[in-house]
C-alpha cells in the first residue's frame, strides 16, 4: 500500500531482504497498532528503487534500521543507513540476530550506529520486541494507538473506535441479487468511459454481438476492470447479468472479479459475499482466473473468512494450471514472504514463467531483480530488455525504468530523446500516484515540461 506523495508517515525501514521472514511481521504488527510504517515491500514492482527510498525517508519521522550480519554487509542498507544520516533522519537499530554492537559493526557503520539504543528482537529475545520498537518510536513523536496498553501514556485520552462491523456471511444472498455488485462495477466502467479514461470498445473486440468472446489468453492477462469492460461492450448488461444467472463460467468469472473494487473500498460491500461464492463456482467449472481471485479474496477477507493457508493454496493451483497473473502473484508473495515462505528462487521461478507468457508487470519485476542482482546475476542489459518489452506492451511502471536506463544509458545505448518519449507516456498512462510524480520530476530534471 503504497503511500501518496503528500502523505506523511512515521517510519521507514531498512533491511535485507534475507531477513524478510522476521522483518514483515514486526513491520506488520506496528502497522496495526497505527504507526503508519512504510518500507520496501510499498515499493511498486521495479520501480526507481533509491529515488522512493530517499523520498520516504525524508517524509519519515524516524528510520529503523534492522540489523543482522547480512544488512550489516549489504551496499543498499549502508546507503540507506547513510541517507537517513544526511537527511538528520533519528535511526533505531533493530537486531534481528544476535549481534555485538559496536564489535561486530563494519567500520564504515561504526560511527552512525555505535551510539545508538539498540532493540532485541531476534527469536527468543526477551520481551515483545514490537512493545519496545514503539517506546523508542515515542521518543520521536510517534503515537501508537492507545487501545494498546504499552503506550496508551503517550497520547491524550481518544473516542473509542466505533464497533467493528459484522462479520460477513459466505452463504450467498438470494439468486435474484446476486448480480448486484457485477451491475455496479460495469456500471462505473460505463462512466469512466464517457469521461475518457476506459475505452469500452476495442480491448479484444467491440459491439454487442449477444455473447461473450473473450480469449483464452486474455483471461490471465487482461486486468478485471478491462474484461469487466469488454464484456460489457460485447453482450450488454443485461444479457451479462442473466448468463451469471443462468451458471455460465465466463460470466460467474466476471463477476468475481467485479468485487475487486468492493473489497479495495471502491465501492458497496454488501455483494461481496454473492461474487465470491460466483468465484468458487466458476473456480470448480475450471476458471483458472476466478480461481486466482478466489485466493485474492481469502486474502483479504473479501465475502468470505480471512484465511491465509487457504488463499495461498488457491493461488499456487492457479499459477500451477498457467494462469499469468497468479504465477506473477505468487512470485511477489515469495519475494516478500507474505503468505507463503520467503523464497528467492521459487520467486523468480514464478515471475520467470509469467514473464515468459509476455505478462507485462512480472517482466518489469523480473527485470528489477536482474538491475539489483536480487536472487540472480546482476545483468543490466537483460533487465533493461525486460524493462523495454514490459514499456512497449504498456506497462508504465516499465516505462519509467526503461526511460531511466535510457537517459542513464544502463544496459543500453544513452538515448535523452527517447528516455523522455517513455517518461512522458509513464506520466500519462499511471493511475499511481507516486510513479506519475516520478515521470514528472523526471521530465523537470532533464527541463522538459509536460
Amino acid at each position: 500500500m503504497s503511500a501518496e506523495p503528500s502523505d506523511e508517515i512515521d517510519i521507514a525501514a531498512s533491511y535485507s531482504r534475507r531477513d524478510a521472514a522476521l522483518v514483515v511481521p514486526i513491520l506488520d504488527a506496528l502497522k496495526a497498532r497505527g504507526v503508519r510504517v512504510w518500507f520496501d515491500k510499498n515499493i511498486p514492482g521495479g520501480a526507481l528503487w533509491e529515488e522512493i527510498i530517499t523520498r520516504n525517508m525524508r517524509r519519515a519521522k524516524a528510520v529503523i534500521f534492522f540489523v543482522s550480519r547480512e544488512s550489516l554487509a549489504s551496499d543498499r542498507c549502508f546507503d540507506e543507513v547513510s541517507a537517513a544520516r544526511t537527511l538528520k533522519r533519528p535511526i533505531i537499530p533493530v537486531l534481528v540476530e544476535p549481534v555485538r554492537m559496536p564489535d561486530d559493526l563494519p567500520d564504515r557503520l561504526v560511527l552512525t550506529l555505535q551510539t545508538r539504543n539498540t532493540v532485541d528482537a531476534w527469536p527468543g529475545a526477551e520481551g515483545d520486541p514490537v512493545d519496545h520498537i514503539v517506546r523508542a518510536l515515542a521518543n520521536f513523536g510517534v503515537r501508537a494507538d492507545p487501545q494498546f496498553g504499552t503506550v496508551r501514556e503517550t497520547r491524550p485520552p481518544v473516542s473509542p473506535p466505533p464497533p467493528p462491523p459484522p462479520t460477513q456471511s459466505i452463504t450467498p444472498p438470494a439468486r435474484r441479487r446476486r448480480p448486484a455488485l457485477l451491475a455496479a462495477a460495469l456500471a462505473v466502467l460505463v462512466l469512466a468511459a464517457g469521461a475518457g479514461t476506459l475505452a469500452l470498445t476495442g480491448v479484444f473486440g467491440g459491439g454487442q454481438s449477444g455473447r461473450l468472446d473473450i480469449p483464452a489468453d486474455k483471461w490471465c492477462s487482461a486486468s478485471a476492470p478491462a474484461l469487466l469492460a469488454n464484456a460489457q461492450a460485447q453482450i450488454g448488461l443485461e444479457r451479462l447479468r442473466a448468463m451469471a444467472e443462468e451458471g455460465d463460467r465466463d460470466a460467474q468469472t466476471l463477476h468475481c472479479l467485479s468485487a475487486n473494487k468492493a473489497c479495495t473500498g471502491g465501492g458497496e460491500t454488501s455483494d461481496l459475499p454473492a461474487a465470491y461464492a460466483d468465484c468458487e463456482r466458476a473456480a470448480g467449472k475450471g476458471s483458472t482466473r476466478a480461481l486466482f481471485n478466489q485466493g485474492w479474496l481469502k486474502q483479504r477477507g473479501c465475502g468470505a473468512s480471512l484465511d491465509a493457508k487457504g488463499a495461498a493454496d488457491a493461488v499456487r493451483r492457479s499459477a500451477e494450471a498457467g494462469c499469468a497473473i497468479a504465477q506473477f502473484y505468487l512470485g511477489v508473495l515469495h519475494e516478500e514472504g507474505e503468505l507463503v515462505a520467503y523464497d528467492q528462487a521459487a520467486s523468480i521461478k514464478w515471475l520467470t514463467d509469467a514473464a515468459n507468457q509476455n505478462y507485462p508487470p512480472a517482466m518489469n519485476r523480473l527485470g528489477a531483480a536482474y538491475a539489483l542482482g536480487r536472487g540472480v546475476p546482476e545483468d543490466d542489459a537483460r533487465a533493461t530488455d525486460l524493462y523495454r518489452r514490459a514499456a512497449d506492451l504498456g506497462d508504465a511502471r516499465a516505462m519509467l525504468n526503461y526511460a531511466r536506463a535510457l537517459e542513464m544509458g544502463t544496459g543500453t545505448d544513452k538515448n535523452t530523446g527517447a528516455a523522455i518519449t517513455y517518461y512522458r507516456r509513464a506520466a500519462a498512462q499511471s493511475d499511481d500516484a507516486e510513479i506519475k510524480q516520478l515521470a514528472l520530476d523526471s521530465l523537470k530534471r532533464l527541463g522538459v515540461s509536460q
